[in-house]
């Protein structure tokens, strides 16, 4: 942890990170995330599904293994604890692949938006130090952009890529990496994922997430949001390499022995066709999609059986009343909307825990986290309602 802490602000600056106490003091002094979230939780759901892809479906058996055959081909390279290794995907399987696989060779993941132009490649390959880029051919051009620039990258692994072209390719490593392997454990108060900000404000911003924060925000999102069980398909077209999708599609589902629908694209049609074919319990999309689908949606609720569905929900941005309310006026589906930030890890403040969601309100703390409305200038409490004010927040991440 000594080697890492040079890149973070000093430690009197850091947040109070709300950790459970009973979560905390039941983690060993060395833990692996990939261990606590897929492998330990799941040993006897190995015949389970974990991910369906279109037309393709794994086991966790193979997630499990398929992750190991990484990591063990990732220490081969020389990636050590506490490397950062970048993962660049749209939504396929091989992104959730690599997650684990650099989780269980005790690196750390550092994610790259698949629609960054090569600035921002270059930029966050660059401010993460990432030894090590996994992404796939369709997203090689901005890295080969920015390769004469880069200081730190040793190695591209590519999916659909062919071996020699200065590139590794996925499968061949895959092929002969190990299917055991003994996961890298790091110190339980170790930054666990560096999830790097959209650059809407400037430059994307690396965000430092720590172990235990991350593993409660794993339990109480899919316990508390969600109400997750091992009979849950969560759907979302959110990608994989920035906050919304990596916690959604990467993480959270698995703790649960959930399975994850992903899909490759936004488009209200195909989205439905894979709530139908999946089985999707809970989708979660961005309000423009929801926007985008409200002129088609009772054709689509006639062309397609999504009655799997127990939850809509989404964030990134404001819904608007109008816009959950047409929605419920036209498929009988409530919108739970939530709030939540890449410095935070994933959603802090969710309808779906209010007693009564309303449209026009983001809902209320998800458990774990403290919400206070003060005044800008003051910074004092504001008890009225309907008062605008500054929102401070202490969660697990942040």
């Amino acid at each position: 942890m000594s080697e890492l802490e040079r890149y973070l602000p000093p430690r009197e600056l850091w947040p109070e990170l709300k950790i459970p106490p009973e979560l905390y003091s039941s983690l060993p002094e060395k833990v692996n995330l990939a261990e606590e979230i897929l492998e330990k939780p799941n040993q006897r759901r190995k015949h389970k599904v974990a991910i369906y892809f279109e037309d393709k479906k794994y086991t966790y058996r193979e997630l499990s293994e398929l992750s190991n055959r990484l990591a063990s081909v990732l220490v081969e390279l020389g990636v050590k604890p506490f490397d950062r290794v970048g993962i660049r995907f749209t939504n396929i399987p091989e992104a959730i692949i690599s997650n684990f696989g650099i989780l269980k060779a005790g690196a750390l993941p550092a994610t790259l938006h698949p629609r960054w132009s090569t600035k921002e490649v270059l930029h966050v390959l660059n401010d993460s130090e990432a030894k090590v880029l996994i992404t796939e051919k369709d997203l090689l051009k901005e890295v080969e952009e920015a390769k004469p620039q880069l200081k730190h990258l040793q190695n591209v692994i590519v999916v659909g890529g062919e071996e020699g072209k200065g590139h590794l390719s996925f499968e061949e490593l895959i092929k002969r990496g190990k299917k055991s392997f003994e996961p890298v454990r790091l110190p339980k108060d170790s930054p666990g994922a560096l999830l790097y900000t959209s650059g809407t404000t400037g430059p994307p911003k690396g965000c430092a997430h720590f172990i235990p924060g991350i593993l409660a925000v794993v339990r109480n999102v899919g316990t508390y949001v969600w109400k997750l069980t091992d009979e849950d398909v969560l759907g979302s077209a959110a990608p994989i390499s920035f906050a919304l999708g990596y916690g959604g599609l990467a993480m959270i589902p698995y703790y649960f022995g959930s399975a994850v629908s992903l899909m490759r694209r936004p488009d209200p049609d195909y989205i439905f066709s894979m709530i139908e074919k999946h089985g999707v319990t809970v989708l979660s999309m961005p309000p423009t999609w929801y926007r985008k689908t409200l002129p088609i949606v009772e054709k689509l609720l006639q062309k397609y059986d999504i009655s799997t569905i127990k939850l809509f929900t989404g964030g990134g941005e404001a819904f608007g009343a109008d816009t959950i309310k047409a929605w419920y006026e036209k498929t009988g589906y409530m919108i739970a909307e939530g709030f939540g930030a890449t410095e935070l890890f994933y959603i802090s403040i969710s309808n779906a825990v209010a007693p009564r969601p309303r449209p026009g309100s983001i809902g209320m703390p998800v458990p774990g986290v403290e919400v206070e409305i003060v005044d800008p200038e003051t910074l004092r409490p504001i008890k009225e309602p309907r008062r605008e004010g500054l929102m401070l927040i202490k969660a697990p991440c942040g």
